[in-house]
């Protein structure tokens, strides 16, 4: 079937809104400018809300967006615009309720090892290492990550960061145990991977006896069932985003489990502590360099996502930075909030010169270091998910200290970024990466391309200066799609929304509703990146890389829906199931 046959011209979220929030829709080519809100009642739609509709701006797709935002009332809806009408829609208070349960089953059919509930439970039952004392050790359970079987470290300590913030703020209603029961299966994996010295093993998780299968595999002879075994796993670390994450996540579940399970509570705060002790003391701190690389799709994957992790980094300052916060949030001590004020410090002396917001977005980024000739908003995955939150949440707890007017702006700056390049664009989208005019730092890793295999979104920012004091001018540029964009978005809205509240600005709160819109249906392909919630997702990725494939999983996210997912020729680049994106939207929800 062609699936233009199933798009609506109106383009609106496929789950509706809640009384209090913004409400909007997108048309593109509207048959008139007025539009009105329908109400259903006993199969009878009666007008019950007029508009008139705005031409916005011009970057990606164009359009004009339909806004009623002032009607709260409860119900059932659809929006007609001349002979155009929505599907129906509801408004509802308690509208993420049903949503989140379905996410949250994306944890229990992801499960690995011994489950009642993984998609090919019991699998990868011998994961495990042979340590140098010549003991074997466990290294069984946690979750495949993606589409793929692989349980990296760095992955489900950022999903697991999501969950747990979620069940910290939502009271979720349909919760019967089923959450702390995932947030002990995450911390006993992230456990198991922990070294007596605190530091988190690594593991790029390819299986024993790879070598021999891609030599049958030249010779004619495939063997899938290989990766179903035990797979390979190194004492060295993990990158540093899996020990500064892993403390984060045991942190906020100690919290979570203070009233609920004290014994549990103090067993992950323990190993939070560990592993903080062993990243506060390394003695180096240097670029990750995997001890191998998986055989499809990784070449270049290391160095962009993990290149900016180094001692003095934006990056590892600003994951410093959460971990410090969830400490200090587990224990009240105020050791962790003093390093935690450093590194906000730190931070905010790399962040570029200018306060015309307006005029040079790109002013309101960082720089990787401060020797470097980078931007550290260049990598995905780890840049939208720890600076903006962390310098946020260091003015909650610490609003009256010395340079806490040095964090305030920072935060302001990063907020009307957002702001500003919402506004070049009829959907409000946020910009995903930040990208030099120049080799420096690292190459956007996207499969988002044009079939020239050209980049085909990128957007003039505005110029940075590296050299305070001159006027070495470096273009800077923003894209809308990069590889994993539906992470950066909605940590973004996150972020919005403590914003608006840090500096009372309502619209920050409204611009991070459009976030969720968009992962929700109201963008140019009409398509939900939720499996299972809302209308025309595209094929979930299959790589050929084992057998059977992931199958389709009922609340799990993609990283992000471009155009090239409805290519018939492709088989899923862009369409990947990805945990942290799962993980980070129940969080939003759970804050909407």
């Amino acid at each position: 079937m062609n699936n233009e046959f199933l798009l609506n011209e109106i383009r609106i979220n496929h789950v509706g809104f809640t009384p209090h929030s913004l409400k909007t829709f997108v048309i593109g080519n509207p048959p008139e400018k007025e539009f009105g809100v329908f109400k259903l009642q006993d199969t009878l739609f009666t007008c019950v809300y007029k508009g008139v509709l705005e031409q916005k701006g011009t970057e990606l797709e164009a359009g004009w967006v339909g806004n009623f935002t002032g009607f709260k009332d409860e119900g059932i809806y659809r929006i007609h615009c001349g002979e155009l009408n929505s599907r129906c829609f509801i408004i509802y208070k308690d509208l993420y309720r049903n949503p989140a349960r379905l996410l949250h089953n994306y944890f229990l059919w992801q499960r690995c090892g011994e489950s009642g509930t993984g998609w090919d439970s019991p699998c990868h039952l011998d994961d495990s290492i042979t340590l140098p004392s010549g003991e074997l050790k466990d290294l069984s359970g946690g979750y495949h990550q993606s589409c793929d079987l692989r349980k990296w470290t760095w992955g489900l300590s950022l999903g697991l960061v999501g969950l747990v913030q979620y069940a910290l703020v939502a009271n979720a209603k349909w919760d019967n145990g089923q959450l702390e029961e995932e947030i002990k299966r995450g911390s006993e994996y992230l456990q198991k991977m922990t070294r007596d010295d605190g530091g988190i093993m690594d593991s790029c998780f390819l299986p024993e006896g790879w070598e021999a299968r891609k030599e049958g595999e030249n010779k004619g002879h495939n063997d899938y069932s290989a990766l179903w075994g035990k797979r390979e796993f190194y004492i060295q670390d993990s990158p540093d985003p899996s020990q500064w994450n892993s403390i984060r996540f045991q942190a906020l579940a100690a919290k979570y489990f203070e009233k609920k399970d004290e014994e549990y509570s103090k067993k992950c705060l323990d190993y939070g502590l560990k592993n903080w002790s062993y990243m506060a003391s390394k003695k180096e701190n240097t670029k990750y360099k995997p001890f191998k690389i998986p055989a499809i799709g990784h070449d270049n994957f290391f160095d962009n996502v993990f290149g900016g992790f180094y001692e003095g980094s934006a990056l590892e300052y600003s994951h410093r930075l959460c971990a410090a916060i969830s400490l200090y949030k587990a224990t009240g001590d105020n050791i962790y909030l003093d390093d935690a004020s450093k590194c906000a410090t730190q931070l905010s002396n790399l962040q570029f010169e200018g306060d015309n917001i307006t005029e040079n977005p790109a002013s309101a980024c960082f720089k990787e270091h401060a020797e470097s000739e980078a931007v550290a908003n260049s990598y995905i995955y780890f840049w939208n998910t720890s600076a903006p939150i962390g310098l946020c949440d260091i003015l909650e707890l610490a609003p009256n200290h010395p340079d806490a007017a040095k964090w305030n702006i920072c935060v302001r700056k990063i907020a009307e970024q957002c702001n500003v390049i919402s506004k070049r664009n009829t959907w409000s989208r946020l910009p995903v990466t930040w990208k030099l005019d120049s080799p420096k730092g690292p190459v956007c890793f996207s499969f988002s391309t044009t079939s020239e295999g050209k980049d085909d979104d990128m957007n003039f920012g505005g110029n940075v200066v590296f050299k305070k004091g001159t006027q070495e001018d470096t273009p800077c540029f923003y894209r809308y799609y990069d590889f994993c964009y539906n992470l950066d978005i909605i940590a973004q809205a996150i972020f919005l929304k403590k914003a608006s509240i840090i500096l009372n600005n309502k619209d920050y709160a409204g611009l991070a509703h459009r976030q969720l819109d968009w992962i929700l249906g109201s963008n140019p392909f009409d398509s939900s990146s939720v499996e299972g919630l809302g209308y025309n997702q595209p094929h979930r990725g299959i790589f050929g890389e084992f057998f059977p494939p992931v199958p389709q999983i009922p609340g799990a996210v993609f990283t992000g829906i471009t155009k090239h997912s409805f290519d018939p020729k492709g088989y899923g680049l862009d369409n990947e199931y990805d945990m942290p994106m799962v993980g980070w939207l129940l969080w939003l929800m759970g804050n909407s």
